[in-house]
Parts: C-alpha cells; sequence; structure tokens
C-alpha cells in the first residue's frame, strides 16, 4: 500500500514522494464546543477533506493538526 502521510513515511519515501509533486496538504482546524458530539468533531471533517483532496493530487499530506 502506497503511503501518503508523511508522519507515516521515512525521509527517503518522503524525498520520494517530493520528486512527485512538491505540495502537502496540512489541515489545519481549532477546537471549540460543539453541543453533545466530540470535541474533535472539526478534525475529523479536516481529515476527510484531506482524504477527498488527496485522492485528486499526487501531494502528500500531514496528519491532521488540532
Amino acid at each position: 500500500m502506497k503511503k501518503h502521510r508523511l508522519h507515516e513515511m521515512s525521509w527517503m519515501e518522503a524525498q520520494e514522494a517530493f520528486k512527485k509533486s512538491d505540495t502537502v496538504i496540512m489541515p489545519v482546524g481549532t477546537l471549540h464546543a460543539h453541543g453533545p458530539t466530540p470535541i474533535g468533531t472539526m478534525p475529523y471533517f479536516f481529515a476527510a477533506f484531506r482524504s477527498r483532496l488527496r485522492a485528486r493530487s499526487r501531494a502528500a499530506s500531514f496528519s491532521k493538526a488540532t
């Protein structure tokens, strides 16, 4: 399985990934109250958005940032 997340790559794998694309997807969000839903609700949305964007590009990505 091909890796797309930089935090799961070795430096050699990252070097190869950057030969294909110099773009990195880095989702950034905030934590705030969402009523009865989990505090991590926004990072879940950003992770889903990152996955969809990644599927349409050759970019690598970082894990969700909070």
